[in-house]
């Protein structure tokens, strides 16, 4: 009769009772298989993502307009005295230095005036001189001697003052420019204040845009602005002016150092550098109006982080709010992880353990 406490077991060079409980255990033991999983003993393994460690990133904000590059300003060469043209010294389209001989005239009543003033004033020395002599003498009192002397500083005051007046007979130029046409010609008479030429300045070569206010505001602050000119490349802005206009509208005026011959369009290019962070495009998931990313926390869990975007790129897109430089972000598929899931993250940068 079998005994109910136990349960005898025969194997091949086993020669013993084992109980029925060892047995059972036994038996739920070999159930599990031999292919590893939960059954084998072993913790399941954690699904791998890739993901992408959040890092500052310069984004370049890029606009352009198209304008004209030529000088802005320009000056009128005018008489300084009322005269007669007696010679253009320079040709219509010729450049001029600040300060270089641009027209000659010829000024006939100040200069009878001047040979008059200056027998005046040889006549008035040769007194001065007398009178000093006889005072050396004691034949002259000191009054008289004076009053010589100051006849003498009268008529040479007069003789400079006409001088100064004669040199305006040789007209310069006020600024470094290229002469655009002549207004008078050669033999013909002037009088004071006449405009005798037009010249470009050149010191003012730049383009002029009529542009909305908010779009002038992308000019500064700090923006850097150049010109790019076709054959002659990129030129940098010396200076930039603002001047109000109406209906919203600004008059802008940029400036360069540049030399050029002629007008020719040209780009005026802005861009602005900022850094802030930038995720992937694939990261981003939209519901409605917000966006979120999937964020791998400390602990190798799937948070779903609220986020404001910002400006794009080719690389990207701005993070402005909801992230921190160093963080990880699930690079593709946020929505297959829900809230909470554990992960095994691997960077961009890593190689899959079976490709390490």
């Amino acid at each position: 009769m079998m005994k109910t406490e136990g349960i005898q077991w025969w194997k091949a060079g086993w020669g013993r009772v084992v109980p029925g409980s060892l047995l059972v255990l036994a038996a739920l033991t070999g159930c599990g298989g031999g292919d590893g999983g939960a059954g084998d003993g072993r913790p399941a393994e954690l699904p791998e993502v890739r993901v992408h460690r959040v890092a500052g990133h310069e984004f370049v904000q890029r606009r352009s307009w198209n304008g004209t590059l030529a000088p802005l300003r320009s000056v009128t060469v005018q008489a300084p005295l009322t005269g007669r043209v007696a010679e253009l010294l320079v040709e219509a389209g010729g450049r001029v230095g600040v300060g270089a001989r641009v027209v000659r005239l010829e000024a006939p009543e100040l200069e009878a005036r001047e040979a008059v003033q200056a027998e005046r004033l040889a006549l008035a020395e040769e007194e001065w001189n007398e009178w000093r002599r006889l005072g050396e003498l004691n034949a002259a009192g000191a009054a008289e001697v004076n009053a010589a002397r100051l006849q003498w500083l009268e008529a040479r005051e007069q003789s400079d003052q006409l001088a100064g007046q004669l040199e305006g007979r040789e007209v310069r130029a006020p600024v470094v420019g290229r002469l655009v046409e002549w207004l008078v010609r050669p033999f013909s008479e002037v009088t004071q204040g006449q405009e005798l030429a037009v010249l470009e300045d050149l010191g003012s070569i730049g383009v002029r845009l009529v542009l909305p206010a908010r779009e002038a505001e992308d000019l500064g602050d700090g923006a850097e602005v150049r010109l790019v000119a076709g054959d002659l490349g990129e030129l940098a802005v010396d200076g930039l002016l603002v001047q109000a206009g109406e209906n919203g509208f600004v008059t802008v005026e940029l400036t360069t150092l540049a030399e050029v011959a002629g007008p020719r369009e040209v780009e005026v290019v802005r861009e602005r550098r900022t850094k802030s962070l930038l995720v992937p495009w694939t990261a981003v998931a939209s519901d409605g109006d917000d966006q979120w990313l999937a964020v791998v926390t400390d602990n190798g869990e799937i948070e779903r982080r609220m986020v404001q975007l910002g400006q794009v790129d080719a690389a990207g897109v701005e993070v402005v709010e909801g992230l921190t430089a160093g963080e990880m972000v699930v690079i593709h598929r946020p929505r297959s992880l829900a809230e909470g899931t554990r992960v095994r993250a691997r960077e961009e940068s890593e190689q899959p353990e079976d490709e390490a």
